[in-house]
């Protein structure tokens, strides 16, 4: 699936994490999804989590946020035919350097989706 067709085509991905609680030993899941509207080519999350003299911490205020990386936006089919990711990044002139975008999705309004 190309960038293209993500934004052309009507796409829903599901995501499901499951832990255990370590005090209670009960199994616990959380399940969102994301349609194609919600869904940034191209982009990561940033780090939340940070680790100093052994303690860590999470930023909340960066939940959500994202940054650009290199990314082709061809499908990984297409891509593998014309040479792989290595080819990518000496054509394209890839930086490392990232742009952070802030989150605008209301979580509220996932939820209502999952609900249906």
């Amino acid at each position: 699936m190309s960038a293209f067709d993500l934004q052309h085509e009507n796409v829903e991905v599901v995501a499901v994490l499951e832990g255990v609680v370590e005090t209670t030993g009960i199994t616990m899941q959380a399940r969102t999804s994301y349609v194609s509207e919600e869904i940034l080519w191209g982009q990561r999350f940033v780090p939340t989590v940070s680790e100093e003299d052994g303690m860590y911490a999470v930023d909340y205020s960066k939940f959500g946020n994202t940054m650009k990386v290199p990314t082709p936006s061809c499908s990984a089919k297409k891509l593998d035919d014309v040479g792989g990711i290595a080819r990518f990044k000496l054509h394209e002139g890839v930086t490392l350097r990232a742009t952070v975008r802030r989150r605008r999705a209301s979580v509220a309004s996932r939820r209502s989706r999952m609900e249906k």
